[in-house]
């Protein structure tokens, strides 16, 4: 291999400038340790290090979402342009709030950057991939396209910061496992894919998370416009309500809480009819019945062994009904229940109570996304429940230690 004429020279202006570099690293590192205490040093290396944990853990579920999904081509009676004009069939064209919001972000981008950007939204992005084979594809529509990629990444990145203050808030446990703990339980939501996967289901557990999180909190103003925002953006979400009940069930006199349950079942009545009645034109139904298949399908042995592949092909799963997922529930739920929190215990009982009833009538099969008003609550017992375990293991751990030290002392002494 030939080298060019100016080889050596590029050679030596690279070795210069990086000596440069090199030297200011040094200074400011010398000048950290002399002027910025260890304390501090840590809390940065923290802040950082979570932040890179939250947004490659994001990206990682985004793109398993978008891989299995996207935004379900042209012809879907509840795909992407569809949902946006609000030309979708129904139920799905109730979720008004997603598409509105994306909507109203791609209205302010100016013109001249679309227009400059054209070449590259048309043949050159690299959301190209998520396109559907045969999908049309103009400017408008990759524009909305891009601003709906980074909202749904937003919510990701909401979903994992809300999760963790209602950790610190809600368990009695370590910062390390406060920190990690929503990276690790968002790796499962690729499980609730199985079935489908639509515009709002991130935005929708990032406003049950707030809304949970407020009531916790004893935020009550900021309670009811993200309740409000919750079921616009679902409007099964006026089973938030319930949150209010079990959080606030200590907390309020009976009467005050019931008026509060009662104020927010009627609002969110009103906003579920008002939409109804928006969209009575529009095509599809109110509900979809899947409970005659449902019985069929809890009924066969078969459900309960079966796998799927949501992250790799060839990588094998349990699947919603699997056993082996089954266990893993109920073991986070039962193991050591009454000594739960009570509001947490009451959170469970609640929303398992008002969701599962629906969830065999209108899921599909075990389309656990349909279990979503759980989350919450699964998330909590669980951070509950594997503390607890691991705490124990390491107490177990220690006595060992502590009995061999206690046997080579006696060694020693005999």
């Amino acid at each position: 291999m030939e080298l060019s004429e100016s080889y050596f020279r590029t050679l030596a202006l690279g070795l210069v400038q990086l000596s440069f570099c090199l030297a200011l690293l040094a200074g400011a590192c010398a000048l950290g340790q002399r002027w910025i205490s260890k304390q501090r040093l840590a809390a940065a290396f923290r802040w950082i290090l979570l932040t890179a944990v939250y947004v490659f853990t994001a990206a990682f579920v985004l793109n398993a979402f978008m891989v299995q999904w996207g935004f379900r081509g042209e012809n879907s009676p509840f795909g992407f342009e569809r949902l946006l004009d609000h030309s979708a069939e129904r139920p799905y064209v109730y979720r008004v709030l997603s598409p509105t919001v994306i909507n109203a972000v791609a209205a302010v981008i100016p013109e001249t950057l679309v227009a400059d950007g054209r070449k590259w939204l048309l043949d050159e992005s690299p959301l190209l991939r998520y396109k559907r084979p045969g999908e049309s594809w103009s400017v408008e529509k990759s524009k909305k396209w891009h601003v709906a990629y980074f909202y749904l990444f937003a919510c990701l990145l909401g979903i994992l910061v809300a999760a963790r203050v209602l950790t610190r808030a809600v368990c009695d446990v370590t910062p390390l496992f406060a920190d990690f703990a929503p990276s690790v339980a968002l790796l499962f939501l690729p499980l609730t894919f199985h079935f489908g996967g639509y515009l709002y289901d991130f935005a929708e557990l990032a406003l049950m998370l707030l809304c949970l999180l407020a009531l916790v909190k004893s935020r009550l103003i900021w309670f009811y416009p993200v309740y409000l925002l919750a079921i616009l953006n679902k409007e099964s979400n006026v089973l938030i309500s319930f949150f209010f009940l079990a959080v606030m069930y200590d907390a309020l006199p009976r009467k005050k809480l019931l008026a509060h349950f009662a104020a927010q079942v009627t609002i969110g009545a009103l906003i579920v009819l008002a939409l109804r009645i928006a969209f009575l034109d529009n095509g599809g139904s109110q509900a979809l019945l899947s409970f005659p298949l449902n019985v069929l399908f809890w009924s066969s042995p078969k459900a309960y062994w079966s796998f799927i592949t949501p992250y790799a092909p060839l990588i094998l799963v349990p699947r919603g009904a699997n056993l082996i997922s089954l266990f893993l529930l109920a073991f986070m739920v039962l193991w050591g229940w009454n000594q739960k929190p009570g509001a947490v215990r009451r959170l469970v009982l609640l929303s398992a109570a008002c969701n599962l009833p629906l969830f065999l009538l209108f899921a599909f099969l075990d389309e656990i996304r349909n279990l979503s008003i759980t989350f919450p609550a699964i998330y909590l017992v669980g951070c509950h429940t594997v503390n607890d375990v691991y705490g124990r293991l390491t107490v177990d751990r220690q006595g060992d230690v502590d009995r061999d030290s206690i046997c080579d002392d006696e060694d020693r002494a005999d």
